[in-house]
């Protein structure tokens, strides 16, 4: 069994004191991962070393990962204008819950296409692998759904198919998403693994 940890390249939630801020990978070490990040927790802005924790997607489920977050000096890198972390820990991430389950109340803006009619709703539900759109919505299930939606500490929409699974009684229309990339499949997920965490408080 591999250690659960975040691959280059992939998304991850950086939390210290609370304060949350999505980050990449950019390399991957022995007991430590170096991040890029458009803002540091203010925490670790103050102290420039700081206790917290990473929150990512495994193939697995979510997981956490504890240890201890260092801002790198910009002079130490050819990008200047990028913000770097180095996050060191001594054990491997936590599996949390299964992926399948990982499911929240979520309320985004969502563009959506459906039998010629194009419009903007909100998701009551977000998961992995589709959502739960407010209605009513002229769909029937197994229409095919043109969808664009922005998630949260993601700079560019998710856009891509979907098809209606489920219409519930109130008219509110259950899609599943179609074919996305490993990294919308993560964004994804750690929203909604966000999200669930703020149900949980």
């Amino acid at each position: 069994m591999s250690d659960l940890l975040p691959f280059e390249g992939s998304s991850v939630s950086l939390v210290v004191d609370d304060d949350r801020v999505r980050a990449r990978v950019v390399e991957r070490g022995a007991g430590q991962i170096d991040l890029t990040a458009p803002v540091a927790p203010a925490a670790l802005q103050r102290a420039g070393t700081a206790d917290g924790r990473l929150e990512f997607v495994a193939e697995r489920g979510p997981c956490r990962l504890l240890g201890a977050a260092t801002l790198l000096p910009r002079s130490d890198f050819d990008d200047t204008t990028t913000l770097r972390v180095r996050f060191t820990h001594d054990r491997p991430g936590q599996l949390l819950l299964q992926r399948e389950r990982v499911r929240a109340t979520f309320e985004v803006a969502i563009d959506v296409q459906v039998a010629g009619a194009q419009r903007t709703t909100q998701t009551l539900d977000l998961r992995g692998g589709g959502a739960l759109l407010r209605g009513p919505l002229e769909a029937t299930v197994g229409d095919l759904v043109r969808f664009v939606v922005n998630i949260p500490g993601r700079q560019v929409p998710i856009e891509g198919d979907a098809r209606v699974a489920r219409v519930t009684d109130e008219g509110d229309v259950a899609i599943h998403f179609g074919q996305l990339t490993e990294t919308e499949r993560d964004d994804l997920m750690l929203a909604v693994f966000e999200a669930q965490r703020g149900e949980a408080r």
